[in-house]
């Protein structure tokens, strides 16, 4: 009883761990990002001035939320991060939206692009150039989903893998970055010439948005020896309920035997009373 006591005042975190085994919550889906090999050469300070040159659209407009999963970051982990995208436009994003992923060391070399295509080996897009579409169909997920962050159920997670190096010690950044495949004016009409490196309309080769996000990668820890002390506050938290009710029940307990021990006192006292009782009780019964 004292146990089941214990479990009850500590029902809210039972029943978590319960839940949690009973019925787990779907498993996300990961996405691992390619290192960006090949792309010698590629600094942050190009996509830097691809930015401010094309970071515009009219009648567009689109909101990046990322959430991270991964606080502290040594040589050899992965940033984890989630991003959705809200439409905010005059104009909404079509079917044929897209985005691209870069991330960068601290020396501001480039270490990823997603996704991989042709179109880019080896060098980022001209500050004149739209980045080309890419086409979804490459991957198990559709548009709709990559950009909610979701594919059904299941949240979409994207991992970013830190070398285990002394070098990646330091703040990385990452920069998502998102197009339509076709701008249109207000009335749905096509903005000029759709091609990259058109010039009839320079915002159609410019994004709708983009966010960035850093984090410090911070050099290895030593291990630290395990302390008792960290399992105090637990300990105590299942303890104390169990010791003060295992109490309880030892006081009335105690306080039954103390009563007992009246009683037969009292019996011993008036023995004889009671045996002649008894004996009446036991005529009349069966003497008879």
């Amino acid at each position: 009883m004292a146990l089941v006591f214990t479990l009850g005042s500590n029902y809210a975190a039972v029943s978590h761990y319960t839940g949690e085994i009973l019925f787990p919550s779907p498993q996300p889906i990961s996405i691992v990002l390619p290192p960006a090999t090949g792309f010698e050469g590629a600094e942050e300070k190009q996509l830097l001035d691809w930015i401010r040159e094309r970071m515009f659209v009219s009648n567009y407009k689109a909101e990046i939320y990322v959430s991270r999963f991964s606080r502290t970051i040594e040589p050899g982990d992965s940033f984890v991060f989630h991003f959705y995208v809200s439409d905010l436009g005059i104009n909404r994003l079509s079917q044929g939206k897209y985005f691209y992923i870069l991330g960068f060391d601290p020396e501001g070399r480039l270490t990823t692009f997603f996704p991989r295509t042709t179109e880019y080996l080896g060098h980022l897009p001209a500050t004149y150039s739209k980045y080309a579409t890419w086409y979804i169909g490459d991957l198990p997920y559709d548009s709709s989903q990559l950009f909610n962050g979701t594919a059904g159920d299941r949240e979409i997670w994207y991992r970013l893998n830190v070398p285990d190096d002394p070098s990646s010690i330091g703040r990385w950044r990452i920069y998502v970055l998102v197009f339509d495949n076709t701008y249109l004016d207000r009335w749905g009409r096509p903005m000029g010439d759709q091609s990259p490196g058109g010039y009839s309309n320079p915002e159609i080769n410019n994004a709708v948005a983009y966010t960035t996000e850093s984090f410090d990668v911070t050099a290895k820890s030593a291990p630290q020896p395990v302390s008792m002390a960290a399992y105090v506050p637990l300990a105590i938290q299942f303890l104390v309920p169990f010791a003060l009710t295992y109490s309880g029940y030892y006081l009335r307990a105690a306080e039954f035997e103390a009563f007992l021990l009246k009683v037969t006192k009292q019996l011993r006292k008036h023995w004889l009373f009671l045996l002649m009782v008894t004996a009446l009780l036991l005529f009349f019964l069966f003497g008879r």
